[in-house]
Parts: structure tokens; C-alpha cells; sequence
């Protein structure tokens, strides 16, 4: 038994040999799995031992597939996997979990030459541990530059499995070996020497590996053991236990066979691969392995797959067709499968969709999906060499993978186990529906374009971030600089846009999800411009997410009718680009399809006016001529504008200093005058200084007696006026005299008559008016109505003649106001000038000497009186006259001079009289008196 064990194992290792040099171009080789622990569920040291069929360079990987039962953590360190020697390790370890494996990417940092041996050791620090459930599981390991996946198996034991073990455990037979398909499996093993089995409570536990499909309702009879037939056999998931028959005895050491005859059910697993079974007793509890067995599979032939569309993230229809096996490929309705194996970037749908699938064009009732694996149980029957065609419509909802590059599916049915592959390409999502609308198709002009499109399945636009590139065709004129204000995107403005050439690349203000619509419009303010050759025209798009640029649909740019414009004179023949001489303009134009197209114009924002042949002649001013051509057909030119300036009128010039014939009393003066604003004037030659409103001013000195000057204003266009003027040099002032008033005169009564004489020419001025001059003899005459009362005054007399020279005189007067005072003997009512008055006492008459109240008359004559109550002064001032007088005595003081009374001073009831005349004729004033009506009469300052 060991030896046949031997030689199965033997042919097993051969077989796996040959299958691996044949592939040695593409793969690793001599690929090898082995864990420190098989036990389930415990932490283990998993290491591959391989040799490299290509160099695997620095910076390059190696990819190694776990199961995905296997419990790997999210992130290994690079410190917990060797590779090769003890301390080297990988540059990084990427751990990335799919559906249905587990992909470990090691970086490489030491290259391997070709036909190197190379070990990977992941650590039990790596924290990887064994699937729960005990039974043979399968690796896969390639390399970017041995890119076909190598496979490797081992077996992972059930847990708590101590004592002792079975031994030369051995699959015999199965048979068939066929992958999916029931077989008969007759396994062998020896107890061990405290092993025997005694029927019927002990038992045999038999471990098949993953993917063997065992029956729900066991018939125990179909279990041989010894050749008996069993009464009680159960099964639980993977595992079978055989109860020994009661009439059956394995002794200690002895050889135990059990045989699970095809009608018990044991169908193989659908996979093709190497497998063991394993085995415990109720007595030997150790877990044993047997030897390793193989389950071979036919395979379809002529594989192929069809995907539309191909774009990333499209939601796509897939056709897989391909031939079923020549021998015993045929498939049975309602119970045969194909199995569909897609990449896990393939996204399957979570529901079914009844008749989404067709096999040979009949629909499908029977679809499931488990993980990345779409099971199809067949409407039709199919025989053996026959053309399968599979149609997954899009329907059914397969959405193609995230990225682009090839990818590979994998088939096979229940007849025909093997899997096989076949390729399809997955492209870079475009955009699509491109079309474009102008506001203006006409040739030339510039129009609005409204360019509409839609996103692919991966074109999803970030706002701020992804663009849109839009390249016109050749002969569209782009500017340079355009507006973000003029470019929206779904209807909101851009917030930054390159031109490069006729190349547009706008950025979107918002985001935009994949497979929606974007409309980006450039309006007019954009200064787009048509092709100036008609005919049919496309653009392209693309964007920073679906970078292959898209033609549009083709739009249509008309041929336009051209309008050409004559000038007299033909260029502007003033300064500046004025025209001095009024423009005259005419128009002609021409059509490739109107012998007679119309042709239109406007000045600056006028209506169009119909162009009848008649010559136009351009108004004053600065103004844009508008015009353009249009045929019969609607075809309209883009408005074309001339500017014209036009100033045909010379600047007006007027000189305010000095007039013509002017005499002036300075040889340099400074000439003064306005013209034109934006004019120019130069006095003699030399240039003036003229200011913004157009006033000018220039200095011109007189050479000898007198001189003529000249005056050029000259405006933008070229236009000039000329004035001259003469002027002449008096620098003599006139002769004047002033008769009245005299010097120093004392003025009693207004209005005063200033009188005298100048020169016949001149003018004068008294007080800075102007009085009338005699032309005849020179004699003037001014009413001067108001001087200050009291104090000396200053008239100012002026004469000048034309020339400007001038003579002062400057005489001063003493304005004195005259007052008249009517007093009468014991009336306390007195008459001042026009007004009356109520004394505080009346005047009296004392030893014939008539007496007045003091403070009246002095406050009436306007003097300051000051009284010294000890000394009872009286203290007179009155302009430059001063008094002093004390009650009871008979002589004063008048301006220091002391003076002899005929009356002294009295105080009457509180009232300080005083002798009217001496007050009065000490104060320079006239007293009159009327003994009859016994009244004094007073006027200051004395007549």
C-alpha cells in the first residue's frame, strides 16, 4: 500500500512538473506552498518557494492570490515578509481584498535574474491565519514580467485534532475524475495500534475538500465499509461520518476500505485541480491526509467575448460565445450550467432581471449570481461540438470596470470543468452627442456658439478642478483674451478659461456627474468669429476625464456678401487723422450668389439705412460709419465701421487784452484770449500757454513806440485762424487837479461836491468811483454823500489815462455834523435839530446870567463830560477842546489856560448848572438869544 502511495504520489509531482514547464515562458516555476500550522482558524507562517522564469527587476512586483477564507489583516509591514534571505524584505506590501480572493502586491527592491530560486516567507508576525473550515486550498502567484498565474495547493486541518492517527491514508480511486461530476471514491488508511473499530458506535470522520458537493438526504446503504454497506452515515457540511456496520471489525494496525459508491451522490468539484482528503476515527482523533488527487476537467473550445460598448463604467452588453466539448460537452435543459468567471472590476448586478440572458437566442429563467461568478442554468439543449452564444443584455445591468486596459473572463460548464479564458478591452470613456448651434452662421462674423454635449460613464466633472477643451476648426478666429464673463457652463459662468491658438480649455464652475448633459456657451462679448470660407465645419471636445477629443456634428458656415467703401479723399489730409476737407463716401459689393446685394449703413448708433448709389457726405465731428452687405438669401456680412474726424471749421480766436489801437503804459504785458479747446496758438511765433477750457496767455514786449503782434490758433485737424493787433507805449501820467474840496477843509454839511480837472482821455475815480469827465475840457465833478463824523477823512482821488498810467490825489477833510439846540427860560423841552428832547432840569435865569443843565448840553454838543464828586470838578472833552469848571468857582480851565467867569457854576436841586455862553463860546459854538419868547439858540460848531 505504500509503495502504491508512493507511486501515486510520484506521478502526481510529474504531472504538475510537465503542466508547469509548459507554461514556463509566462509563469514561475516549481511553485510550492507550505504553512507552519494546517490547523483551521490558527495563526500561521505561509511560505512560497519559487523560481523566477524572467528577470524581475528593481521597483517591479509580484503578485501572490490568497483565498479569500484566509483571515489576512488590512496592512502587513515590510519587516514581517522576507524575501529570499533572512533579512531581505519587499519595498512595500499593498493587502487588497476582493469578492472572491485576497491579492497581496509585494514591491521588489533586490532583482532576480531569470531561472533565480526565490523564497517569500510571510511571518507569523504578519498575523495571517488559516481558514475556519479545514480542506485543500489553492494559491496563485505571477510576477509583472511572468504575468500567467502559477497555482499551488495545501490543506488546512480541522482544530483540537491531538492523538493518535490513521496512517497510509489513500484515495485510491475516483472515478469518474471529472470535474462537477458524481463519481465513486474508494479511500484506504491502517489504524493505529489502538485504532480497532467495532461496529456499530464507532466511526469514521471523512474530510472532503472544498468544493466537493455532498447529498442532503444520504442513502447509508451506498456507503461501503470492508465491502458491507452501512446503516448509519450522516453528513455536515463537508464532512461524511461513517458508522462501522455491526457485523464489521477493523482490528488495531489493520487495513480499513470505504467506498462511497456514485449513487451516494459525492460530486466532484467543479474546478479541476489537486485535492486530499482527510480523515479521522473515533478512536484515532489525530487528523490524516491523503495523498493528493486530481480532478481533470475537458474544456470549451474557441472562447470569445464581445463587450459594446467598451467604455469604462458602461453599462454593457456582453456576447460570449464559444463550442462545448467534442466528447461529452452536450448540455441537458434545466440542468446542466455555464459558469461565467468576470474580473472583480466588473460589477454584476444584486438583482435579476427575467429574460435578460439568452442562450442560442432562448431566454434564460434560471440565473444566479455569487460573488464575481454568474451561473446560467441552460433553457436549451446543447449537444456535444456545438456553437454556445450567451447574450447578456444591458438589461441585466454588467457595468465595465473603472479603468482601461484588458481583461480576461472565464468559462466553463458542468460538462466541461476546465475554465477557459478569453480576453476583451475595456477603452477610455468619450464624450458624445457633440453638437454645436451659432447664432450667426454667416461667414466672418462673429456669433455666439452654443456647444452641446454629454459626459461618458467616467466623466464626471469636479467644479473648480476638471475642463473642458474645445478646439475650433481652422479658420475660426479665437481671441486671445476672453471674458470668463462671456463663457458659461450649464448656465453659470467659468471661473478660468485658457486660449491657446483655436484651442478652448474652460474650466467647470460646478460639478458635473457622469453621463449628463453640458451645454458651454460663448456669447457674442466672446469675439468669436465664423471662417471667412463658407462650407461645412466641425469642432472637437474632450475633458480632463475623457481625454480623447470628440468631433461635434458638422454645422454649416455661409458664404457672405462683401461691401467695400470709397473714400474722397481717399486718406484724412489734416493733422491727427482729421479730414480738414469733408469726406464723401460710396459703397459697391459683391456676391458669389446676388449679382445685386443690398447694402446698408448707419452713423455711430442710428437705424440701417438702405444704400441707394448716392455718395454720403461725413457730418462734423467724430463719428463710426457702420456698414454692411446682405443677399437676397438672408446671408449678412459682419457689420463693418470706419471712424472718421472730421473738422472742416477753423478755431474760433478772441483776444480780451489788449484791443487793437490800445495804448499801454508797460513795454511787457501779458496778451490774454480764448479759443477752441484742444487748440493751439502761438503770438508771434512762439507758442502760447493754453489751458484745458481754451483760455490762453502769452508775454509780448513793445519794440520802441508801438508794434503790430500776430495771433495763430490752430485746431486738432490743421485748421488756423489769424489776428493781429496794434498797440503803442504811454508811460506820461495824466495831469490832475482837485479844487474842491481844499486840503485840511472842515465840512459841516453833506453832500460833498469833489471837483477838478485831468486830461480829456483819462478817467477818474474818487474813492474808487468812477466820476463823470468832461471830454471837452477835462473837468470832472463826484457827490460824495457820506464821510465819518468827527475825525479826519481821506478822499482819494485817481486819474488814468488809456494807457494805464495813473495820478493820485489824496485830499484830507474833517467832517463836522452841525447841531442846533432851542432852549427856553423854565421849559424843560428842548429842540435838537428836527427832534425834541426833555431835559432833566430847565434853564434858568440867575443875576442875569442865564444857566443851563451841564450834562445836556455837553451829551447834545456829543463832548465826554467827567465829574469828581469831592472835589466837585467838571471835566469837558469835546474833540480837541478840553474844559474845567468847579462848582462855585468863577474862573475855568480852557486847554490848560485858565479863563475868567461872569457867572460860576451852581447846583440847582441836584442839577449841575453852568453859564450857557461861556460853555458855548468855549466850545466854539454860536448863542443866540430871544428875549421875547426868552429862547437860546445853539449851533455847533459855530456857523
Amino acid at each position: 500500500m505504500k509503495k502504491i502511495l508512493i507511486f501515486a504520489l510520484v506521478l502526481i509531482v510529474a504531472i504538475s512538473f510537465l503542466s508547469i514547464k509548459t507554461n514556463s515562458a509566462l509563469a514561475v516555476n516549481n511553485l510550492q506552498v507550505s504553512l507552519s500550522s494546517h490547523i483551521a482558524g490558527a495563526n500561521t507562517e505561509v511560505k512560497f518557494d519559487m523560481q523566477m522564469s524572467a528577470a524581475l527587476n528593481r521597483n517591479q512586483n509580484m503578485y501572490i492570490q490568497f483565498p479569500v477564507n484566509y483571515q489576512i489583516p488590512d496592512t502587513i509591514g515590510v519587516n514581517d515578509v522576507s524575501i529570499t534571505g533572512a533579512t531581505g524584505h519587499p519595498g512595500s506590501v499593498v493587502v487588497s481584498k476582493m469578492s472572491d480572493y485576497i491579492l497581496i502586491t509585494l514591491t521588489i527592491i533586490d532583482p532576480f535574474p531569470n531561472n533565480e530560486p526565490v523564497t517569500v516567507d510571510f511571518r507569523t508576525t504578519a498575523g495571517i491565519k488559516n481558514p475556519i473550515t479545514p480542506s485543500t486550498y489553492t494559491f496563485e502567484v505571477w510576477t509583472d514580467t511572468d504575468s500567467t498565474h502559477t497555482p499551488a495547493s495545501t490543506t488546512v486541518t480541522p482544530a483540537g485534532g491531538n492523538g493518535n492517527s490513521v496512517s497510509g491514508l489513500t484515495v485510491v480511486s475516483v472515478n469518474p475524475v471529472s470535474a462537477g461530476k458524481t463519481a465513486d471514491y474508494l479511500i484506504m488508511f491502517e489504524t493505529s495500534e489502538n485504532g480497532a473499530l467495532v461496529g456499530p458506535d464507532d466511526y469514521v470522520d471523512v474530510y472532503f475538500p472544498n468544493g466537493t458537493q455532498l447529498p442532503k438526504n444520504p442513502n447509508p446503504a451506498d456507503v461501503l465499509v470492508k465491502t458491507f454497506p452501512c446503516t448509519n452515515v450522516s453528513v455536515n457540511g463537508n464532512t461524511v461520518r461513517v458508522y462501522i456496520p455491526e457485523n464489521v471489525f477493523v482490528a488495531p494496525g489493520a487495513q480499513c476500505n470505504i467506498e462511497f459508491l456514485k449513487s451516494f451522490g459525492v460530486v466532484n468539484p467543479e474546478l479541476p485541480g489537486n485535492y486530499a482528503i482527510m480523515v479521522t476515527t473515533s478512536k484515532d482523533t489525530g487528523l490524516a491526509s491523503s495523498n493528493i488527487y486530481t480532478i481533470i476537467g475537458t474544456s470549451i473550445s474557441a472562447l470569445s467575448v464581445t463587450v459594446n460598448p467598451t467604455a469604462q463604467l458602461a453599462e454593457a452588453e456582453y456576447k460570449i460565445s464559444f463550442k462545448t466539448g467534442a466528447g461529452d460537452g452536450a448540455l441537458t435543459s434545466g440542468m446542466d450550467k455555464i459558469n461565467i468567471l468576470f474580473p472583480k472590476d466588473v460589477t454584476l448586478p444584486s438583482n435579476i432581471v427575467p429574460g435578460a440572458i439568452r442562450v442560442n437566442n432562448t431566454p434564460c429563467t434560471n440565473v444566479t449570481v455569487s460573488e464575481q461568478k454568474l451561473t446560467i442554468v441552460t433553457p436549451v439543449n446543447v449537444s456535444a461540438n456545438a456553437q454556445v452564444t450567451v447574450d447578456i443584455t444591458k438589461n441585466f445591468g454588467i457595468k465595465n470596470p473603472p479603468h482601461t486596459g484588458q481583461y480576461k473572463i472565464k468559462v466553463y460548464t458542468s460538462e466541461n470543468a476546465s475554465p477557459v479564458e478569453a480576453s476583451f478591452t475595456i477603452t477610455s470613456s468619450l464624450v458624445s452627442n457633440v453638437n454645436v448651434v451659432l447664432s450667426n452662421t454667416t461667414s466672418g462674423a462673429v456669433s455666439a456658439y452654443t456647444i452641446s454635449f454629454q459626459t461618458g460613464t467616467s466623466g464626471a466633472l469636479t467644479g473648480g478642478t476638471d475642463k473642458i477643451n474645445i478646439i475650433f476648426p481652422v479658420g475660426t478666429t479665437v481671441p486671445d483674451n476672453i471674458p470668463l464673463s462671456a463663457v458659461t457652463v450649464n448656465n453659470i459662468p467659468t471661473t478660468d478659461l485658457v486660449v491657446s491658438g483655436t484651442t478652448v480649455t474652460v474650466t467647470v464652475p460646478t460639478s458635473i456627474p457622469a453621463n449628463s448633459t453640458v451645454s458651454v456657451v460663448f456669447s457674442e462679448k466672446a469675439g468669436i468669429k465664423n471662417p471667412v470660407l463658407g462650407g461645412t465645419y466641425k469642432l472637437s471636445v474632450s475633458t480632463t476625464k475623457e481625454n480623447t477629443p470628440v468631433e461635434s456634428a458638422p454645422y454649416t458656415i455661409s458664404v457672405v456678401p462683401q461691401a467695400k467703401i470709397t473714400v474722397i479723399p481717399s486718406k484724412p489730409n489734416g493733422l491727427n487723422g482729421y479730414y480738414k476737407t469733408q469726406p464723401v463716401v460710396s459703397f459697391t459689393a459683391t456676391s458669389s450668389v446676388d449679382p445685386n446685394p443690398y447694402i446698408y449703413y448707419y452713423f455711430d448708433g442710428n437705424s440701417p439705412v438702405l444704400y441707394n448709389g448716392t455718395a454720403i457726405k461725413v457730418p462734423e465731428g467724430t463719428h463710426v460709419l457702420y456698414y454692411y452687405a446682405q443677399d437676397r438669401q438672408g446671408h449678412k456680412q459682419e457689420t463693418q465701421s470706419v471712424v472718421f474726424k472730421v473738422d472742416t471749421i477753423p478755431p474760433q480766436l478772441v483776444i480780451s487784452y489788449p484791443k487793437n489801437n490800445d495804448v499801454l503804459s508797460s513795454k511787457t504785458f501779458e496778451l490774454k484770449g480764448t479759443t477752441d479747446i484742444g487748440a493751439t496758438v502761438k503770438v508771434d511765433g512762439k507758442p502760447a500757454t493754453v489751458k484745458p477750457d481754451g483760455s490762453f496767455s502769452a508775454e509780448v514786449t513793445i519794440n520802441g513806440n508801438s508794434t503790430v503782434i500776430s495771433i495763430v490758433a490752430e485746431d486738432l485737424a490743421g485748421n488756423t485762424t489769424t489776428k493781429t493787433i496794434s498797440v503803442s507805449l504811454d508811460t506820461t501820467p495824466p495831469e490832475l487837479t482837485v479844487t474842491n474840496p481844499v486840503p485840511f477843509q472842515e465840512i459841516h454839511k453833506l453832500p460833498v461836491i469833489v471837483q477838478g480837472k485831468t486830461e480829456t482821455d483819462a478817467t477818474v475815480t474818487v474813492n474808487g468811483n468812477v466820476a463823470d469827465v468832461n471830454s471837452e475840457d477835462g473837468s470832472f465833478s463826484y457827490t460824495l454823500d457820506s464821510l465819518p463824523e468827527g475825525m479826519m477823512s481821506v478822499i482819494t482821488v485817481i486819474a488814468k489815462d488809456p494807457a494805464g498810467n495813473e495820478t493820485k490825489k489824496m485830499i484830507n477833510v474833517k467832517y463836522i455834523k452841525t447841531t442846533i439846540m432851542k432852549l427856553q427860560i423854565g421849559n424843560k423841552v428842548a429842540l435838537v435839530n428836527t427832534s425834541t428832547e426833555t431835559l432833566d432840569a430847565p434853564p434858568v435865569i440867575v443875576k442875569n446870567r442865564t444857566f443851563v443843565p451841564l450834562r445836556f448840553i455837553s451829551e447834545a454838543f456829543g463832548a465826554k463830560l467827567t465829574w469828581d464828586p469831592v472835589f466837585q470838578l467838571i471835566d469837558i472833552n469835546l474833540g480837541t477842546d478840553s474844559l474845567r469848571l468847579q462848582i462855585g468857582k468863577n474862573f475855568a480851565e480852557v486847554n490848560g489856560k485858565k479863563v475868567m467867569l461872569n457867572a460860576a457854576p451852581v447846583i440847582v436841586k441836584g442839577r449841575t448848572m453852568v453859564p450857557i455862553r461861556f460853555i458855548s463860546e468855549a466850545l466854539d459854538a454860536q448863542v443866540l438869544w430871544d428875549g421875547t419868547t426868552k429862547t437860546v439858540t445853539i449851533v455847533y460848531p459855530k456857523p
